[in-house]
């Protein structure tokens, strides 16, 4: 169960290539159940051995409707969503439901299904759960403070009650401090296909425009380097809120590039040279683990959680500390300036991404299902 698969986004496309390689490879009877995406086209191919049922449930278009009568909507939604999730759960009768802890209706519902196992999937973290950082634009200090003091506890006080709890990485996992846990990193879904063609001299930077992703601090740092290379471009690849102020940040720097998102992400993996993550956290960093998959040299910031339990400093990437720009600048004009050792990391990134492969994980996927 999930809201929707119709955006480009990260938990879209793993639940995807979850169900498609599960009923392809393994044989498993995979069901989706979206609610939220109407005739929205997916964003990603769902294979057709994988059924799925749209409820087209708007809950995320609540806000269009007057502030007083908001929460009586969203009442009513929900109870149409849990007749509908019920009715179509009796109909099938599985062994397993599945669902992310990004909303608590979803989860409530999952939740009181009877006779089947509930697993909740950590698509993004512990932290993230608080609503955090989502954006200092959109979000009043008023919003944030309620997250962290009511959203989040109800968060972690579901997500505890599943009878299987799915981390993405370690260090996420020791947070919720439940038995349950269970460490499955995310696969490398993306096909690796090598082309003949000539690396530009481009760093290159992918994710949605928000706070979180920590755009506005690679701006920065690039802004240190690119006084002494003004033949290096920065193409940062994404939409969201934070893009008009992004944009008022680049004005001055012509050597920086913001494009949209594209189906054809490996296009741009393979145009450049040199990959930055410069989130402020990650659930994970599936866009890191792309990257060095072409063997672009990345450098990071050591954010909670992901990409420390990827990169081995030094040897396949570089990991500097969270928020200090100086350092991030000057480890990317160390790989612009040292193409040898460019090359070295980029080669072992290949091989490092290679652990990550869609059998491996899969295999692990399957591993736990059939545990439980």
């Amino acid at each position: 169960i999930i809201f929707s698969i119709s955006k480009m986004t990260g938990i879209e496309r793993m639940f995807v290539s979850q169900m498609n390689y599960l009923a392809e490879h393994f044989g498993y009877d995979m069901t989706l159940l979206t609610y939220d995406q109407g005739d929205a086209p997916d964003a990603y191919p769902l294979s057709p051995k994988v059924v799925h049922a749209d409820f087209n449930i708007k809950t995320f278009h609540v806000y269009k409707y007057p502030l007083p009568i908001r929460p009586f909507i969203k009442w009513k939604w929900n109870l149409s969503l849990s007749r509908l999730i019920r009715k179509t759960i009796d109909a099938i009768s599985p062994d397993i439901v599945v669902c992310s802890s990004y909303e608590i209706s979803e989860m409530r519902i999952v939740l009181s299904l009877k006779d089947v196992k509930h697993v909740v999937q950590i698509h993004s973290s512990y932290l993230q759960s608080g609503g955090r950082l989502r954006s200092r634009h959109i979000e009043s200090g008023i919003r944030l403070l309620y997250n962290r003091l009511f959203v989040f506890h109800r968060v972690v006080r579901l997500v505890r009650q599943f009878d299987s709890i799915v981390a993405l990485t370690h260090g996420d996992a020791k947070l919720w401090r439940s038995p349950r846990v269970t460490v499955i990193p995310n696969a490398l879904a993306i096909e690796t296909v090598s082309k003949q063609c000539e690396r530009k001299k481009k760093v290159i930077a992918v994710g949605s425009l928000l706070m979180v992703k920590g755009f506005d601090m690679l701006i920065e740092a690039w802004r240190k380097v690119c006084v002494n290379h003004p033949d290096w471009l920065l193409e940062i690849t994404g939409e969201g809120v934070e893009e008009p102020h992004l944009l008022q940040q680049i004005e001055s720097l012509p050597s920086v590039r913001i494009l949209p998102k594209t189906a054809d992400i490996g296009s741009r993996y393979q145009s450049g040279e040199i990959f930055v993550l410069s989130s402020r956290y990650e659930g994970f960093g599936l866009v890191l683990l792309e990257a060095m998959s072409y063997g672009l040299a990345c450098v990071s910031f050591d954010c909670d959680f992901g990409p420390r339990e990827i990169i081995t400093d030094g040897k396949d990437g570089y990991l500097v500390s969270l928020g200090d720009i100086d350092a991030l600048a000057e480890r990317i004009e160390y790989l612009m300036n040292h193409e040898n050792d460019r090359r070295r990391i980029g080669e072992n990134a290949v091989i490092k991404a290679s652990q990550y492969r869609i059998d491996k994980i899969m295999s692990l996927w399957k591993q736990h299902y059939e545990s439980l």
